[in-house]
C-alpha cells in the first residue's frame, strides 16, 4: 500500500507569493511534477493585541458602584488573571488594590472585572493591563490603564484628632503558616468599628481570585471580627502527621 508523507517548507519571506508544484515517488521512480498549485501568500503574525473598547469609558464620571467594568480586545489573547489585569482606587500604582473575580471570553475578547463588593462611591478607580497578556502568536499586549469615577459623594476623611481604626491583630497572622483549614479567621480593630458586612469583608483565594463564602460577625465591643468560612480552606500541602494543618497556606 501506497504511504502520503507530508513536508514542512520552511524558510519563506513573509509576504511574498508562492506556488507549489509536488510528484509522487516510490521505489519504482517519481512521477512528473503536478500543475502549480495556487498563489499563497505565507504571513508571519506580528501584529499585537490592542485593547478595541473599554466600559466604563477613560475619564468618565458616576459609574453605578456594582457595575462591572470590561475591556474588549482586538483578537483572541492568552495570559488574561488577576496577576494581569488589576484595579486600584486613585490612579498611582501604589493604591489599594481592590478584591475582583476576573472573567475573559476568548469568543467575545472581553475581559469582565467584577468586584464582589460595591466600589465606593465618589472615588477615582483605575484599571491596569500589565505585561504578561499576549495573542495566540506570543505578541504582548501593551500596558494600558485607564481611570473612572464612580458615582455618589466620596466618603469623609476621618476629622483631625479622631484617627481612623487600625488592625491591631489577627488570627491567622499575616504570612502565618501551618494554619488550620477549619478555623475561624479573627481580626481585633483599635476601636469599635461599625459596616461590617459581606460587603465590606471579603476572604478571597489569591491563586484564582475566587471569594470565601462564610459567616461574618462583629462581638459586643464592636472590635473583634469573626469569619467562620462555610467549608475548609484550600492548601498547598500537609504537613505531616496532621491532614488539618497545611504548610503554606492556600495557593
Amino acid at each position: 500500500s501506497s504511504t502520503a508523507t507530508s513536508q514542512v517548507i520552511t524558510g519563506l519571506t513573509n509576504g511574498d507569493s508562492y506556488q507549489f508544484a509536488v510528484r509522487a515517488v516510490n521505489p519504482v521512480g517519481a512521477s512528473p511534477l503536478s500543475a502549480f498549485s495556487a498563489t499563497v501568500v505565507p504571513v508571519l503574525d506580528i501584529i499585537a493585541p490592542t485593547v478595541t473598547a473599554q466600559s466604563p469609558l477613560p475619564g468618565s464620571v458616576g459609574l453605578a458602584l456594582d457595575a462591572s467594568i470590561t475591556a474588549t480586545l482586538s483578537e483572541p489573547v492568552l495570559g488574561v488573571s488577576g496577576t494581569t489585569v488589576t484595579l486600584r482606587q486613585g490612579t498611582t500604582v501604589g493604591g489599594t488594590l481592590v478584591p475582583r473575580v476576573i472573567t475573559y471570553n476568548s469568543g467575545t475578547g472581553v475581559i469582565t472585572i467584577n468586584p464582589p463588593a460595591n466600589l465606593l462611591p465618589g472615588t477615582e478607580y483605575t484599571v491596569r493591563l500589565l505585561s504578561g497578556i499576549t495573542d495566540l502568536a506570543g505578541n504582548p499586549l501593551a500596558p494600558t490603564s485607564w481611570s473612572f469615577t464612580t458615582a455618589g459623594i466620596a466618603p469623609a476623611p476621618p476629622a483631625p484628632g479622631n484617627p481612623a481604626p487600625t488592625v491591631v491583630s489577627s488570627t491567622p497572622a499575616l504570612n502565618d503558616i501551618g494554619v488550620l483549614r477549619n478555623n475561624n479567621l479573627t481580626v481585633n480593630f483599635s476601636e469599635a468599628v461599625t459596616g461590617v458586612s459581606a460587603a465590606t469583608v471579603v476572604v478571597q483565594r489569591v491563586s484564582n481570585n475566587s471569594t470565601v463564602v462564610g459567616a461574618i460577625t462583629l462581638d459586643g465591643t464592636g472590635q473583634v471580627l469573626t469569619i467562620n468560612p462555610a467549608g475548609r480552606l484550600q492548601g498547598q500541602h500537609p504537613l505531616p502527621g496532621d491532614p488539618d494543618r497545611w504548610g503554606c497556606g492556600h495557593p
